[in-house]
């Protein structure tokens, strides 16, 4: 019996990237089978060893995945504007690729949505990781507009404000540096041993921070080495 290729990928628990690293086929191309394209012949043969399964267990033309439908929220007493999102007019230049920033928050908001991978591809018809600058910011404030509207079904005092371990980036912090990113705020960097950095945010992560320093190089800085930080012209901490 042949079975849907994310059924499969889903059932050895398995991301689109690491059966896109196992096979060799490329994350874009899984994305599409997934969503019904017919497989390739000879991406089926690498399908199937990197699954462990003959090939005929797999379907060449998957049925796409379900999507479910979240209850609808009460209605307001007073009717809400909807606002159509558009894509601002990009600042920087069109071939700028998202900062590394960026693409952790959205895979956070993505998580807190519950949508994986597939569903992701679906919403932007690209994976996340090829995002330009100004895609992302817009899918940024996208993703956050509708956490805030399911957040506030919920039950009060169940949002995770902070995050749980001292090296992960909670979403004040994600917004704090993004902030500073955008703004070009150059930021000084205070370390446990005293040690000083002065410089803009180029990139952040769940353990470091990428700064351009003014003599143009750039320095990683480990956030468990950080004591704080601040926009030194108006002594602001995060």
């Amino acid at each position: 019996m042949s079975n849907n290729l994310w059924e499969l990928r889903k059932q050895r628990n398995l991301t689109v990237k690491q059966l896109a690293a196992k096979s060799g086929i490329p994350a874009k191309s899984i994305y599409a089978y997934e969503a019904g394209e017919q497989v390739k012949m000879a991406d089926m043969d690498k399908l199937a060893k990197a699954l462990f399964v003959n090939k005929t267990a797999i379907k060449f033309q998957s049925d796409p995945i379900t999507k479910t439908q979240p209850e609808p929220p009460p209605k307001p007493a007073k009717p809400t504007p909807v606002l159509k999102p558009q894509v601002a007019e990009p600042k920087e230049r069109p071939s700028q690729p998202a900062t590394e920033g960026q693409l952790n928050h959205l895979h956070t908001l993505t998580q807190k949505l519950g949508l994986d991978d597939t569903a992701v591809f679906l919403r932007i018809n690209q994976p996340l990781d090829e995002l330009a600058f100004q895609e992302a910011r817009f899918w940024i404030k996208t993703f956050e507009s509708e956490l805030r509207t399911a957040e506030g079904q919920r039950p009060p005092d169940t949002r995770r404000l902070r995050a749980f371990l001292p090296e992960g980036v909670d979403e004040f912090e994600a917004n704090y540096l993004l902030a500073r990113q955008q703004a070009g705020d150059e930021v000084t960097f205070t370390l446990l041993d005293g040690t000083t950095f002065n410089g803009r945010v180029l990139g952040f992560g769940s353990y470091n921070i990428t700064i351009r320093q003014a003599d143009g190089s750039e320095t990683t800085i480990q956030k468990l080495s950080l004591a704080y930080y601040h926009v030194a012209a108006t002594e602001e901490k995060p």
